[in-house]
């Protein structure tokens, strides 16, 4: 039901977040306590989409409460994964079809209200947390536009390279090799002072076990990488092509296909 007056819909929503909040400070067993945490938080991901696509004064509030459960034992991987909720689209509920209120630039506006408080939870959470800060930050730089990326890079690299060395998130990986294989395109001059460290980690990264496609991206950001300024690049020149050798035996006929592309490339390094 939609109100006609933000007197009423503020209403109606502290009634709403008073009742999450009851129930996620809630200290009853474990059983029952995390059956009622998981309803109260699908209910607060789905108000924060609702009031972040209206742009209602709440959404700092509600989109604050619900980075600080990143924290949470229980619930914070659930809470992180809220973001993917929150701004991606959906065709059944809180659609123009729908006769949804939707904002224009919503997205926008929720990346840089909500990325300080991410920032700043990452560096502040214990170390099992964190990955929870990594995940919801992957889901804003995947809405985003490439401009505002860019524009916000040079803090945002640290998290980028703790993303990179994650062993058990494979999904996570390949989100941030994907944003930086964009970026190699798009703003070479920002990752020219960590070459070395790129290279080291997307060759590590190819040898990733567990997941195929992840080291198809690797491979192909080790490829991307040759586009750089060849002063900067040469010195690496003989241990990629090494390293890329080694890829071109993987046992998935499409990483080796990747990696004596990428081999290639760096083969040519100087030629063209």
């Amino acid at each position: 039901k939609k109100h006609k007056t933000d007197r009423g819909l503020s209403d109606v929503l502290k009634q709403i977040n008073d009742s999450i909040n009851k129930i996620l400070n809630n200290n009853n067993g474990v059983i029952i306590e995390k059956c009622e945490k998981s309803r109260a938080m699908c209910l607060l991901i789905w108000v924060t989409k609702a009031v972040v696509l209206q742009a209602h004064p709440t959404v700092g509030e509600l989109s604050g409460q619900l980075i600080r459960l990143f924290s949470d034992p229980l619930l914070g991987d659930v809470a992180a994964s809220g973001f993917y909720i929150i701004l991606s689209d959906s065709e059944d509920v809180m659609s123009k079809a729908m006769h949804a209120d939707i904002k224009l630039m919503y997205k926008q506006r929720f990346f840089s209200l909500t990325l300080p408080g991410v920032v700043a939870g990452f560096k502040n959470s214990q170390p099992d947390f964190k990955s929870n800060y990594l995940n919801a930050l992957s889901h804003l730089l995947h809405f985003i536009p490439k401009q505002i990326l860019l524009a916000e890079l040079p803090p945002l690299f640290p998290l980028l390279l703790h993303s990179l060395q994650l062993e058990d998130n494979a999904t996570l990986r390949l989100s941030t090799l994907n944003t930086f294989y964009l970026l190699i395109h798009d703003a070479p001059n920002v990752l020219a002072g960590h070459v070395e460290t790129l290279i080291t980690n997307f060759l590590h990264v190819a040898d990733y076990k567990h997941s195929m496609t992840v080291r198809i991206a690797a491979v192909e950001c080790v490829g991307a990488m040759s586009l750089l300024p060849p002063a900067l690049i040469t010195p690496y020149r003989h241990d990629v092509i090494r390293k890329l050798s080694l890829c071109v035996d993987d046992r998935k006929r499409l990483v080796r296909k990747a990696a004596a592309v990428a081999r290639c490339e760096w083969c040519l390094l100087g030629t063209k």
